[in-house]
């Protein structure tokens, strides 16, 4: 899928600090561009405040921008990479608001899992955003449906994804360029992860959408599920709320309590996921933007709508590895 970039600082020859970000093929607008996502970043305690970020940064960015990266994408929950960010101006805030909607089926079990402060405050809340979610739905007359779709599970994806992939596509002005070989290096090879893969197909044999599910085990008393890529024409609603319902269905098998998705606002999926109970989190997603250059790209970004952006757990380099305490 394309080399990475990779930067590093050396003291007495030991590494002090390192930098490094992949390549992602984005359509942005009617073209694809070659951007950059900020993979990870570390500076050993002892070199911290003498300027060691700053030129290994500087660097990679040379790096990127010389091999033809538009813009590169970084996501982070560090609060000092955020404060580093916020303060650079060389660096922007991804302009579309991208939600964190969660499923919890017993806020109980959730708290003791994950306990915070103030338990009653958040439960609480919960409940009435539960509530403010079950009236949203009955006022605007949505239900959930039974199965009405044949959802099944795949190993890897076929060459019918890439037509799928390329008329989703023409419906969006932001997503990362998928195909067969970018989904299967991403979601069926093992060494990135065992995900669970469900996809709808019509009576042809084309396909409608599909599902990427993954379970994050590191809590080992408390499983946590995520809805990592979601995709269907936003015009197949039926479609998305069979993959949501099937994956509701899944996590309940195994036993997870608490559900975590990704998706922009204004996203035509956002009324299906309600629908089953995904609540917003109000876990604000720090996603930042670095364009090397100012142009097409960074225009067609601003002036997109939201219901034209698509962003998930998949985009982004590694799942967190437990929920934030402060959910809901």
């Amino acid at each position: 899928m394309g080399k990475s970039y990779v930067t590093v600082a050396v003291s007495s020859g030991e590494i002090i600090g390192v930098n490094h970000a992949h390549p992602l093929q984005v359509k942005i607008g009617e073209r694809v561009f070659l951007c950059g996502y900020a993979s990870d970043t570390a500076v050993h305690p002892e070199f911290r405040r003498k300027g060691v970020y700053r030129k290994i940064v500087d660097l990679k960015n040379q790096i990127a921008h010389s091999a033809g990266v538009h813009l590169n994408l970084s996501v982070t929950s560090n609060p000092i990479l955020i404060k580093s960010h916020q303060r650079n101006p060389s660096m922007e805030a991804f302009p579309h608001e991208v939600l964190n909607l969660v499923k919890i089926t017993d806020i109980g079990l959730h708290l003791h899992n994950i306990p915070v402060n103030n338990p009653w405050l958040m439960r609480l809340g919960f409940h009435a955003a539960r509530l403010i979610n079950d009236l949203r739905n009955v006022t605007k007359g949505r239900r959930t449906p039974g199965l009405t779709l044949d959802v099944v599970s795949i190993s890897s994806f076929d060459e019918r994804v890439d037509e799928f992939c390329r008329e989703v596509a023409s419906h969006h002005d932001f997503m990362v360029d998928r195909g067969r070989e970018y989904l299967n290096w991403r979601y069926c090879d093992p060494r990135a992860g065992n995900f669970t893969v469900r996809q709808v197909e019509d009576g042809e044999g084309r396909v409608l959408g599909y599902c990427v599910l993954f379970i994050n085990r590191s809590l080992r008393d408390y499983p946590i599920g995520y809805l990592v890529d979601l995709l269907t024409l936003p015009e197949r609603q039926d479609v998305a709320e069979n993959l949501i319902m099937d994956a509701v269905h899944f996590f309940d098998s195994q036993e997870v309590n608490i559900i975590s998705c990704l998706v922009p606002g204004g996203h035509p999926n956002i009324s299906a996921l309600r629908r089953y109970g995904f609540l917003n989190s109000r876990i604000r997603l720090q996603l930042f933007c670095r364009y090397y250059e100012i142009g097409e790209a960074k225009e067609k970004i601003e002036s997109s709508s939201e219901n034209r952006v698509h962003f998930s757990y998949g985009d982004i380099d590694s799942l967190p590895t437990g929920m934030p305490k402060n959910t809901l």
